[in-house]
């Protein structure tokens, strides 16, 4: 494909916080998707094993009118997209991101690095992605709450997005491994997103 083209969850409010997660098959960034107008890059993770895979995190605060789906244009590639949806955080959401990656003969087992909170009530969000010769099985901590977690019908994808609240201010996050479980061998990345809720400020820092 050259459009990864993602819908937007149902029941979307302005002011709400997308969040949407684009993995391409390329094991080192170089095929970069071009963001929708109004979305902005957080972060990206690449892992290559023999497989491989770059995961890319983009957000974009919601508007009274938005369409029913947006479009990432990249080269001509494997890839695939999820987006979620949360409210109550600040126009200005990022506050932290983290990201980490593995890849070998399965099982495997990754987590981002802990983040740190700069404000109070934060949400920490935990994005993962698997990539294999079909999609493998991703398992989630039973710690953080698990909203998505879905195999590609057409690709060896497998995406999974979970929250938790993070610890109060100046208290490092615990880490949250998944496991990726495939016959063979897989890659798997791991990120996270410390979200501001509304009223407060951040850094925006980021941590590899």
């Amino acid at each position: 494909m050259t459009t990864v083209t993602v819908g937007l969850p149902s029941g979307i409010q302005s002011g709400d916080t997308l969040l949407a997660q684009i993995i391409v098959y390329d094991g080192n960034a170089s095929d970069v998707p071009t963001a929708p107008s109004g979305w902005d890059s957080i972060r990206e993770d690449s892992a290559n094993s023999g497989n491989q895979a770059t995961s890319w995190l983009y957000y974009k605060v919601a508007g009274a009118n938005e369409p029913p789906f947006y479009k990432w244009n990249i080269g001509a590639n494997w890839a695939a997209g999820v987006m979620g949806a949360w409210r109550g955080a600040s126009p200005s959401p990022i506050n932290a991101a983290s990201g980490a990656t593995a890849g070998g003969a399965t099982p495997i087992f990754v987590s981002a690095p802990s983040l740190t909170a700069a404000a109070s009530n934060v949400l920490q969000v935990y994005f993962y992605a698997s990539q294999s010769h079909a999609g493998p099985i991703i398992s989630l901590p039973n710690a953080i709450t698990q909203r998505f977690n879905t195999a590609s019908s057409k690709e060896g994808f497998t995406l999974a997005f979970a929250d938790l609240a993070a610890p109060p201010v100046d208290v490092p996050s615990s880490t949250f491994p998944a496991v990726a479980s495939i016959p063979g061998s897989a890659v798997l990345t791991a990120q996270a997103v410390l979200l501001i809720p509304a009223s407060q400020t951040g850094d925006n820092s980021q941590t590899k």
